[in-house]
C-alpha cells in the first residue's frame, strides 16, 4: 500500500520542525521525493550562509517523505552528508531517490541543490521500517 501526496502532506503537518522551518513537499514517485524551503535568513549561520542543519533537515525529510510512502513507519537510522557549496539561489530542494526498499530498512541517496542549479550535498540514509505489515502511519 503507498501513500498519496495529500496524504503525505497531512500527515507530516505533524512535524513541527520541518513546519516551522518551511519546508513543503513538492512531489512523490515510485519510492521517491522532492521538499523544498524558501532560503530565509532564520536559516542561515553566522557567516550568512545556509545552516548545515537546515540542509540536513532538508535531506532527512526527503528521505523521510519517501520512505514512508509505503506501509510500516519508517524512522532514520543513519546517515551521512557531504557539503559541497552553499546555496545561491532563493529555494533549496532536497531529492531522495531509492538505493534498496526493503521490507525492515529503506536506503536512499538524497541530492540538495538550489533552483540556480547549486550542487549543495549529497548524502546516503538508511530508515529502518518499525511494523512493515501495518497499515501506513497516516491510518490509510
Amino acid at each position: 500500500m503507498t501513500r498519496t501526496l495529500e496524504q503525505l502532506r497531512e500527515y507530516f503537518l505533524n512535524d513541527r520542525f520541518v513546519m516551522d522551518n518551511g519546508i513543503g513537499i513538492d512531489s512523490i514517485g515510485e519510492d521517491s521525493a522532492i521538499v523544498s524551503a524558501r532560503l530565509e535568513p532564520r536559516h542561515t549561520n553566522a557567516l550568512g550562509m545556509a545552516q548545515g542543519g537546515f540542509l540536513f533537515t532538508l535531506a532527512d525529510f526527503a528521505m523521510g517523505v519517501a520512505a514512508n510512502l509505503r506501509s510500516g513507519v519508517a524512522v532514520t537510522l543513519s546517515s551521512s552528508i557531504n557539503y559541497l557549496k552553499s546555496p545561491k539561489g532563493a529555494i533549496v530542494y532536497a531529492e531522495a531517490t531509492p538505493l534498496k526498499v526493503g521490507r525492515s530498512t529503506r536506503v536512499y541517496t538524497v541530492r540538495v541543490y538550489d533552483d540556480r542549479g547549486t550542487e549543495c550535498c549529497n548524502s546516503t540514509f538508511t530508515a529502518f521500517v518499525t511494523n512493515p505489515d501495518s497499515p501506513p502511519a497516516t491510518g490509510n
